[in-house]
């Protein structure tokens, strides 16, 4: 249920009816989205609307490449209505529905055109990583030029703050529709402890808090130690080990639990991290492909293994979930390793 209710037309203040009269012009008529509830806040809303209509309306950047990115962005955030809206207006601009799906469904599009990769590769390397590649940068600028180049990556970031406000005001959908479909369901954490009293209690009981998304995998930190023995002190005073940043592997000497979710046709790579690892599939079906062979695992299958070269592919029609609780281990000595692990 949305956050924040829609103005009723009949009761804006002048200025606000102003406002409301000048964002649904060139939007179909409609006030909807993030302009629904900036307009609670005429100053954020009149200048968020010059500033997108002047990114939209007078930018240079191509229509099919500006539609890319705003469906990156939204897909990126699994923010329903930019998606919602900015579809529409990427089948208008003529961009591949193709591509669109492909984005939709979080698999890499299928690109002719090489200035559409090349927008595709920075936006989600953007979003990714926090930031822009040498190389990466180097061909934008020769492709797109700097200041077409600037506008792109301005256009990114207010898409991005549209997004922030969309899911953090859970703005609706017309219909309560979900364009979105396939949405990776939250992980519910338990985590028990003893109270100073030394009793046994439950401590927290909820959504688990630490999700980061690729194109390959969601991934949910569920606990990690940076120690053996694990430290389980007495008392309500200690660190959610849920929320460390880590990367793939634990942190020296201790233990990484996660678990990740992979959906059909996901992006996978071959790595090897030096831990002990004891895999379950949680549901769906997922294939590990090693040096040599493959093996498909299926729901209440467990794998362990012993640092050995790997991607986790998901070939089947539907999402697959599974449990990783990664152990740090003895370096075997060779190879190429995932070390980091923040």
């Amino acid at each position: 249920m949305t956050r924040v209710k829609d103005l009723d037309p009949a009761e804006l203040t002048p200025e606000q009816k102003h406002l409301y009269d000048a964002i649904a012009g060139p939007r179909h008529g409609t006030v909807r989205g993030p302009f629904a509830i900036w307009l609670r806040t005429p100053a954020i809303a009149e200048q968020a609307n010059a500033f997108g209509n002047m990114l939209r309306l007078e930018g240079k950047l191509d229509k099919r490449l500006f539609e890319l990115m705003t469906l990156i962005v939204a897909r990126h955030w699994s923010a329903q209505y930019e998606w919602f809206a900015h579809e529409r207006n990427a089948n208008e601009a003529g961009l591949d529905p193709a591509i669109i799906a492909a984005i939709r469904e979080r698999k890499p599009p299928a690109f002719i055109d090489e200035t559409q990769r090349l927008v595709y590769e920075l936006v989600t390397e953007l979003n990714e990583t926090k930031t822009v590649s040498p190389a990466t940068y180097e061909r934008a600028v020769k492709t797109l030029g700097l200041p077409v180049l600037i506008e792109l990556i301005t256009s990114t970031g207010f898409y991005t703050m549209v997004a922030m406000m969309l899911n953090a005001f859970d703005a609706p959908v017309p219909g309560d529709l979900k364009p979105l479909n396939g949405e990776v369901a939250s992980v519910r954490r338990i985590v028990t402890g003893h109270d100073a009293d030394k009793v046994a209690r439950i401590f927290s009981d909820g959504a688990a808090p630490n999700v980061h998304r690729t194109t390959g995998a969601t991934s949910t930190l569920m606990w990690c130690t940076d120690e053996t023995p694990a430290d389980i002190a007495v008392g309500a005073n200690f660190e959610d080990m849920g929320t460390r940043k880590l990367g793939t592997p634990p942190p020296p000497h201790g233990t990484r639990f996660a678990v990740n979710d992979f959906p059909p046709g996901n992006t996978a790579r071959m790595h090897r991290t030096e831990t002990l690892d004891y895999v379950l599939v949680l549901g769906g079906e997922i294939d590990m492909d090693t040096d040599r062979g493959s093996v498909r695992l299926r729901a209440g299958d467990v794998l362990v293994q012993r640092g050995t070269n790997h991607a986790w592919v998901n070939r089947s029609d539907r999402p697959a979930r599974v449990a990783f609780i990664l152990i740090d281990a003895k370096p075997l000595g060779f190879g190429d390793p995932i070390t980091a692990s923040v």
